[in-house]
C-alpha cells in the first residue's frame, strides 16, 4: 500500500513539476504579474489592424443571414451611450477564470475555421473557480492535442507570407487578437517568437509551441476588463472589452471578426451600432448555447457529463439549450420556465421516457408533455440530481431548489455538489425509500435541520426516476409526494411545486439576484449598489420577461462602464 502511494504522489509530483515549468513559461512571456499586465485597446499596431480586417473565420461566416429567430432586440437607437449619472464609480469586476465551457468554445473559436476536437476538462462547470491541479493536467494535455490538430491542418491556414517567421508573426496576430481578445501588441509579438517560436528549429515546432503558449496563456483562460479615462467619475469599457463582455453574453466565446471590427470602427459605443451587432448576435445559432449558459450555472447543472448513461450527454444538453431558447422566442416570463409543458426530445430522450407517442428521429423536435411542467421534470435536470442509476435523491433535488430558486440561507458549508450527498439508509421490507430516508433524517440530528427544510421540496418530485422516467412505485409502495413545505405551503406534487414557484415572490427575487450576480460577478461596492439594484428591479417588474432580462443586462451602466 505503501509502495502504491508514493507512486501516485511521485506522479502527482511530475504533473506538478510539468504544469510549474510551462507555468513559468508563459509567466517569462507576459512578464507575469498575474493578469494586472493588461493589452492596451490602443496598442494595436498596422500589422495587427491589417491582420484582423483580411481574418476570416468560421465564426463570422456562420452568422445567419435570416437568423434563427424572428424576435427583434428591444433597446432604442440613439446617438452615444450616456454614462450612469446616479450610480458613482463603478470598480472593475475581478479578474475570472472562465469555465470549463467557455474555454472549450473558446479554443474552438481561436482556430476557426479549423475544425478543433477539444478533450474533456475535469472540475467545475461554474462561474468564477480557481483553477485546480486537476484542470491544469488537463490544460496541459488539451494544448498538446490541440497543437497537434492544427499542424494536421496547417495547409488550411489562411497566411499569406512567403518567409516562415513572418507566418509564424502573422498567427500569433491573428490568432492571438481572438484568444487574448485585444489587439495583440508588438511587445507580446516579440516575446512569443523568442521564448517560444524561436527556441525550436522546425517551423512546424516552433509554431506548435505557439498554439501551446495561447492556450495556456493567462489572457486566454481569464476574463479581465481594462478602461479608458471620461469626463465623468466612471471609466468607460474599451472597445475591445465591451466586444468581449457581449459575446460571452450572448455566445458564451470571444467575439467573432466581425464584432471586432465593429469594436475597432468605435461602433458599440453608439446605440444604434450596439443595436445592430446584439441583432446580429442573437441572429447567430450559437446564441442558443449562450443563453443557456445562464441558466446551467444558476443551476448548478455544471456538466451533462455527470450521472448520465451513456451517449445521454449531448442530447440532456441540446435539449435543455433549446427549451431555454424556446422560452426566449415565445418572450416568456419566469414563471413560463418552471409550467410551460414544451419540451425538445429526439428518439433517444423519448425512449428514456418511455414517451411513445409519436415518432422520433435523431433530431430534437419540439412537443408537448403536460406531466413534464417546466425545466424541473426535464431529463438533464432530474439524471443530474439523482442518487444513482435507479432511484432519485429528494435531499439533492431540495437542496438546489433551496439555494438556487429560493436563495436559502441555509448553512451547506461541507456539502459538495460534485458527489452523492445521501444518509446511509436501506430500505426495510413495506418501507419505502421515502419513509427510510425520514427515518434515516430522525436520527441523525446532526443532519435533521437542513433535511427537514429541503428534503419536501424534492420529495415533490418523486414520481420521476433517476433517468427523468416515471415510477411505478417506491420499492412496492405507492409514491408519495405530498408534503408541507414552510415556505411554499402544502404541494401535492410536482405540477403543485412548479406552480408554487411560478407564482413566489421569493423565487422571483432570487432569479433576479442571479441574474444580477451572473452580470456582475463580484461583491459591489456601496457606491455601485446602485446599478445592481437597477437590474434587480427590473427583473422584478417584467417578471423575469427573457427579453426584457436581455435589455437591460445589455443597457444596465454595468455593462458599458467600471
Amino acid at each position: 500500500m505503501n509502495r502504491v502511494l508514493l507512486t501516485c504522489v511521485a506522479l502527482k509530483l511530475a504533473v506538478c513539476v510539468k504544469a510549474l515549468v510551462f507555468t513559468y513559461l508563459i509567466s517569462l512571456l507576459l512578464s507575469c504579474d498575474g493578469i494586472e499586465q493588461k493589452p492596451s485597446s490602443s496598442s494595436s499596431s498596422s500589422s495587427s489592424a491589417s491582420a484582423s480586417s483580411n481574418s476570416s473565420s468560421s465564426s463570422s461566416s456562420s452568422s445567419s443571414s435570416g437568423g434563427i429567430n424572428n424576435v427583434t432586440y428591444k433597446t432604442i437607437p440613439g446617438t452615444q451611450i450616456d454614462a450612469p449619472p446616479s450610480c458613482g464609480r463603478v470598480e472593475p469586476p475581478p479578474t475570472q477564470l472562465l469555465t470549463n465551457d467557455q474555454i472549450a468554445n473558446v479554443i474552438r473559436d481561436i482556430f476557426a475555421p479549423l475544425e478543433i476536437e477539444v478533450p474533456r476538462m475535469r472540475g467545475s462547470y461554474l462561474k468564477k473557480d480557481k483553477i485546480s491541479l486537476s484542470l491544469m493536467e488537463d490544460l496541459l494535455i488539451v494544448a498538446d492535442s490541440v497543437a497537434e490538430q492544427v499542424l494536421k491542418q496547417i495547409d488550411q491556414l489562411d497566411l499569406h507570407c512567403d518567409v516562415e517567421i513572418d507566418c509564424a508573426r502573422q498567427f500569433i496576430i491573428t490568432y492571438g487578437l481572438r484568444a487574448f481578445k485585444q489587439p495583440v501588441s508588438e511587445e507580446i509579438i516579440e516575446r512569443y517568437l523568442q521564448k517560444l517560436y524561436l527556441k525550436e528549429t522546425l517551423f512546424e515546432q516552433g509554431l506548435a509551441q505557439i498554439v501551446r503558449g495561447i492556450i495556456l496563456d493567462p489572457f486566454t483562460l481569464y476574463q479581465y476588463t481594462s478602461g479608458t479615462d471620461t469626463e465623468t467619475e466612471n471609466l468607460a469599457l474599451s472597445a475591445y472589452d465591451k466586444a468581449a463582455k457581449l459575446s460571452f453574453l450572448l455566445w458564451n466565446s470571444i467575439p467573432d471578426d466581425t464584432l471586432y471590427q465593429a469594436a475597432k470602427a468605435n461602433k458599440l459605443d453608439t446605440k444604434q451600432g450596439l443595436h445592430d451587432e446584439v441583432q446580429r448576435l442573437i441572429n447567430d445559432d450559437r446564441f442558443i448555447y449562450g443563453l443557456a449558459a445562464f441558466y446551467r450555472n444558476w443551476l448548478h447543472l455544471y456538466s451533462f457529463h455527470y450521472r448520465r448513461p451513456p451517449g445521454l450527454d449531448k442530447s440532456a444538453s441540446d435539449a435543455f439549450s433549446q427549451f431555454i431558447f424556446h422560452m426566449y422566442r415565445n418572450d416568456a416570463s419566469f414563471s413560463d420556465l418552471l409550467t410551460s409543458p414544451t419540451v425538445f426530445l429526439n428518439s433517444q430522450l423519448a425512449e428514456l421516457i418511455d414517451h411513445k407517442d409519436g415518432t422520433f428521429t435523431e433530431e430534437l423536435t419540439e412537443t408537448e408533455l403536460v406531466d413534464h411542467p417546466g425545466f424541473l421534470t426535464r431529463t438533464g435536470y432530474l439524471i443530474h440530481f439523482s442518487g444513482n442509476e435507479e432511484h432519485p435523491n429528494p435531499s439533492m433535488r431540495g437542496a438546489n431548489i433551496a439555494l438556487n430558486l429560493l436563495c436559502s440561507d441555509i448553512d451547506f458549508s461541507g456539502f459538495d455538489w460534485h458527489f452523492e450527498f445521501i444518509l446511509p439508509f436501506v430500505p426495510k421490507e413495506g418501507q419505502s425509500y421515502r419513509q427510510a430516508l425520514e427515518f434515516a433524517v430522525s436520527t441523525h440530528p446532526i443532519c435533521e435541520e437542513c433535511h427537514i427544510q429541503i428534503d419536501s421540496l424534492g420529495f415533490t418530485l418523486n414520481l420521476f426516476d433517476a433517468k427523468g422516467r416515471k415510477r411505478i412505485d417506491d420499492n412496492g409502495l405507492p409514491i408519495d409526494t405530498s408534503v408541507a413545505d414552510s415556505l411554499l405551503g402544502p404541494l401535492q406534487d410536482h405540477h403543485d411545486l412548479a406552480n408554487a414557484l411560478a407564482n413566489s415572490e421569493v423565487a422571483l427575487q432570487c432569479y433576479a439576484k442571479n441574474w444580477a450576480d451572473y452580470l456582475f460577478g463580484e461583491a459591489l461596492t456601496e457606491e455601485e449598489q446602485c446599478a445592481y439594484d437597477l437590474l434587480q428591479q427590473s427583473v422584478m417588474q417584467h417578471r423575469g420577461n427573457l427579453l426584457q432580462v436581455l435589455n437591460d443586462l445589455i443597457n444596465n451602466p454595468k455593462f458599458h462602464y467600471r
